[in-house]
């Protein structure tokens, strides 16, 4: 009986470190080069929502980028395809700290589906918003319910960031199904019912699909050359327990919204779906000199490091994101800051993460390195937040006569902006000056970066500099096993 227990542990030692093996040599493959779009100036806008504290403990809430997203879904006559990553309803350990984000969008989505009854929408989503099936979702079956188009996203086709676990998940565990129901609470819902050991399995993968977008006709224009299409990327997800983020938006008209829909058919081409592509945009789209660019993935990375290793002394470089981990991205801003660019970061004090109390990483250990090597020209900031999330994700600045604007929906971390997660953002560069998304970009930063006791959102940063919190953060950062 022994030698048979010893050589079935054998086995089962084997089949991991092949799985293990086959994952680390599996080459992650290169996104393709985006086109550039020429747009006019006046075809960008920027949106931010902030929340922060008065003097007398009143939260302030401001929020116009989901009252954005509520006009074009509930307004589009002909179609409007959401990547929308989550949307859900669940609640965090935090009293009164979120509204019904979720059930808001899904109202306008039913809304502009009785009012125009012909219309196609569709609604794709991560599986998480189910538990990968050991969940249910009120939220979604209304969507299907009101005749939305329902997909979700097929993340097990993404690559493994933790391969020591997904090496493990994939030999062992993918070939159990779900079910809902269980003896385990809900990882995400403190007010959800319990879910079974299966759907915890598949949640620690950390898989995940961290796209924002909305692709929309606006209802002001129906002759016979088209509707106007409209754009939009915003930083975070259709959620409850995320409804008061500190968060932004970019809305975008013009013929930029052809590539995101070319890389929403090709990720629904790879689950062996077909997506109805029934969008008619006007042939006579307004063209400018504003440079438009639309990034997946590597892309993100590869765009901002180029930004920051264009940068000369005198530039100016902002960074407003919830997280940076992203080692190529951190020594870039060092070397840009030694070269004599001005560079000013904000970002989340990491202290929560999707209800859980968290230890600051990776955010606290770069504070303390940026500051740190940093000759004089870069000021780093924590947003002032209490149990909500900073996640502004832009940057902008001036590299000699150029001014960009880039806001993302995913992190700058090694799991977003290396091919593992889902993940877009928009570039847009203007090689003569600024241009008015860039101005409100800039306006609402400012708005962010007063200090602490004045009325806005951000303190200074007081990061730890342990050598053990610096240690984990490279460890896990290099390894995958994080959340970030």
């Amino acid at each position: 009986m022994t030698d048979i227990l010893h050589k079935i542990f054998r086995t089962l030692i084997a089949v991991y470190v092949f799985t293990l093996f086959y994952l680390w040599w599996q080459p992650v493959p290169e996104t393709p080069e985006p086109l550039v779009y020429r747009i006019s100036p006046a075809a960008a806008t920027f949106f931010g929502d902030t929340t922060y504290y008065n003097d007398k403990g009143e939260r302030v809430v401001s929020q116009t980028v989901w009252d954005e997203i509520f006009r074009l879904v509930a307004g589009a006559r002909g179609y409007a395809l959401v990547d929308i990553g989550q949307l859900n309803d669940w609640q965090s350990l935090a009293e009164n700290s979120a509204h019904p984000l979720a059930h808001e969008f899904v109202d306008h989505m039913i809304l502009g589906k009785e009012s125009y009854p012909t219309s196609t929408r569709i609604v794709i989503v991560d599986p998480l918003n189910t538990l990968y099936g050991g969940a249910p979702n009120a939220e979604l079956e209304r969507l299907e319910n009101g005749g939305v188009t329902l997909r979700f996203t097929d993340t097990r086709r993404l690559y493994d960031a933790d391969l020591f676990y997904g090496a493990f998940w994939r030999a062992f565990l993918q070939w159990f199904g779900n079910s809902q129901g269980g003896y385990l609470p809900h990882p995400l819902d403190h007010d959800g019912p319990d879910v079974s050991l299966r759907s915890w399995l598949e949640f620690l993968t950390m898989r995940m699909n961290e796209r924002a977008i909305i692709v929309a006709d606006e209802n002001d224009k129906t002759d016979s050359s088209g509707h106007k299409i409209v754009l939009f990327l915003t930083s975070r997800g259709a959620t409850d327990r995320g409804s008061a983020d500190i968060s932004s938006g970019l809305s975008v008209r013009g013929k930029l919204w052809i590539e995101a829909l070319a890389l929403e058919r090709e990720t629904a081409a790879k689950n062996g779906e077909a997506l109805p592509m029934n969008v008619r945009g006007d042939a006579n789209e307004e063209e400018g000199d504003l440079a438009a660019s639309y990034l997946r993935e590597g892309k993100v990375h590869l765009s901002l490091l180029g930004l920051l290793e264009r940068a000369r002394s005198g530039d100016n470089i902002v960074i407003a994101w919830e997280r940076l981990g992203d080692r190529e991205v951190v020594d870039a801003i060092i070397r840009a800051e030694n070269r004599g660019v001005s560079l000013q970061v904000l970002l989340d004090p990491n202290e929560h993460w999707m209800g859980y109390a968290q230890n600051g990483l990776p955010n606290s250990p770069v504070a303390v390195e940026l500051l740190g090597k940093s000759t004089g020209k870069l000021q780093v900031r924590y947003c002032a937040v209490r149990h909500e999330a900073c996640r502004p994700n832009f940057a902008f600045g001036t590299i000699g006569d150029k001014h960009f604007l880039l806001v993302g929906s995913g992190d700058l971390t090694r799991r977003d902006l290396r091919n593992f997660n889902l993940a877009t953002a928009i570039l847009l560069e203007h090689d003569t000056g600024s241009f008015p998304a860039y101005k409100e970009a800039e306006a609402f930063f400012n708005k962010l970066w007063v200090p602490a006791g004045e009325d806005g959102a951000s303190g200074l940063a007081g990061p730890k500099n342990a050598w053990w919190h610096a240690s984990l953060y490279r460890f896990i950062e290099r390894t995958g096993l994080s959340v970030f």
